[in-house]
């Protein structure tokens, strides 16, 4: 029944399509130019990183993440914003508890993996 993927990750079991978990993935993820994709993740205290990549699809996304409330192109702690969906964040000593990512829509994006390892 596994789906397969790249380097043993797996799609995030949680109930919520936005939460991210522990080296696991969301895929099929869109939006229309200048709106978001929101995710977010629980993190453990004493995690020393998280690293956070977007892949595939069409379009192009932006990867923002925040550690104190919904990340948006106008309020993040860190950012990728390279050309296509190709996008990674390294967080350095996260806080502990709730963190948050999206995808920002430079053009329109659909069918893009976020995936979450730490």
């Amino acid at each position: 029944m596994s789906a397969g993927g790249g380097g043993g990750t797996t799609e995030c079991t949680g109930s919520d399509t936005r939460q991210l978990g522990q080296n696991c993935q969301r895929g099929n993820l869109s939006a229309t130019q200048g709106n978001l994709s929101y995710l977010y993740l629980y993190v453990p205290s004493g995690t020393r990183s998280i690293k956070i990549t977007s892949s595939g699809g069409t379009g192009d996304a932006d990867l923002y993440y925040s550690s104190t409330g919904w990340a948006t192109s106008t309020s993040y702690t860190q950012r990728s914003i390279n050309s296509g969906n190709a996008e990674t964040l390294t967080i350095t000593n996260p806080p502990a508890g709730y963190n948050y990512v999206s995808l920002y829509g430079k053009q329109a994006f659909s069918g893009v993996t976020v995936k979450s390892e730490y």
